[in-house]
């Protein structure tokens, strides 16, 4: 059976998908075809491991539904990928999902940004095979990691890394789950690999109930690509808990998983550039575009706003 993985990415290197390729080479000697793309509609080349090891382009560029097209039967490892897979497709391969997030909980894109904003007690991955609906279908292995556990308040870049690196460790058990595919793996050596993870990880063990933790959101909510939370806008009314961790949801560093986040002051909005954030004197300073400094200081009264510099004078109350 080939084995294909398809993801998005700039570069074959860097994506997610080769991660998964060569924990394949290296654990089982397989030698899985790659495809990765900025967009499933854009002519790619399916990247083949030669005889020396080096995964080198095929000479044609096809688009990746054209690609899927090209060997009915195929185990399909859809690692880090937005495509959305057609019922022909389904029907025609065996197809194997990762989704950062532990499903039913946070459904659709950017799940790392949900969990963070949502106050959930966990945040997690899942494999699961590939059905008609959008991060459906049955589970084969799921991992997950407590959000107080990261040593600081965590960003949803620091989560999705985690989640990268929990995903490829688990992916052996979640192959080894499925009847048509016939290597071996010990989930006694995964968990270790999970335990040895920072912060440390767990696998979700059969007949868990998830429900148990705190979840800020209800199962089987669907969040679209375009969605943020308050539609990417600071509230000087929140406090310092609620806005910090609007902040660090949406901070997804040069990945720019959302637009960045926006304030409004004085009647004009602002777009926040950087942040910075002092827990133990209850302060964030906001650095913003057009030039705007600010330093909110709450209290259990609310949020003193001071400016530190602008561009343009504000009277005060």
């Amino acid at each position: 059976m080939r084995v294909c993985i398809v993801g998005q990415g700039l570069a074959l290197k860097s994506s997610f998908a080769f991660g998964c390729a060569k924990l394949l080479t290296a654990r089982w000697q397989l030698r899985p075809d790659i495809i990765t793309y900025q967009e499933a509609q854009q002519a790619v080349p399916c990247w083949r491991m030669n005889s020396d090891g080096d995964y080198v382009p095929s000479p044609e560029q096809l688009t990746l539904p054209q690609w899927l097209a090209t060997e009915p039967g195929s185990l399909i490892i859809s690692a880090n990928n937005t495509y959305l897979f057609s019922a022909a497709e389904v029907d025609t391969h065996t197809i194997i999902n990762y989704h950062n997030a532990l499903m039913p909980y946070h459904r659709g894109n950017n799940s790392q940004l949900w969990s963070i904003w949502n106050d959930d007690e966990v945040a997690g991955i899942t494999w699961h095979r590939v059905d008609s609906k959008i991060d459906h279908g049955a589970i084969l292995v799921q991992g997950y990691c407590p959000l107080a556990a990261f040593p600081e308040p965590v960003t949803s870049l620091d989560l999705l890394n985690l989640q990268h690196q929990l995903a490829q460790a688990l992916l052996p058990l979640a192959l080894t789950a499925l009847p048509e595919f016939h290597e071996t793996c010990a989930a006694s050596e995964i968990d270790a690999q999970l335990q040895a993870l920072s912060p440390s990880c767990q696998r979700v063990l059969p007949g868990q109930d998830l429900a148990k933790f705190h979840w800020g959101a209800p199962e089987g909510q669907m969040h679209r690509k375009r969605d943020v939370p308050h539609e990417g806008l600071l509230d000087l009314s929140w406090d310092f808990a609620t806005s910090t961790r609007f902040l660090r949801a949406i901070n997804g560093g040069a990945l720019s998983f959302s637009a960045r986040p926006l304030l409004d002051y004085h009647g004009q909005r602002y777009t926040i550039q950087r942040y910075s954030c002092d827990p133990a004197a209850q302060t964030l300073t906001l650095t913003c575009r057009p030039k705007l400094q600010l330093r909110l200081s709450f209290t259990a009264h609310g949020a003193d706003v001071q400016e530190l510099s602008s561009d343009t004078h504000h009277d005060r109350a």
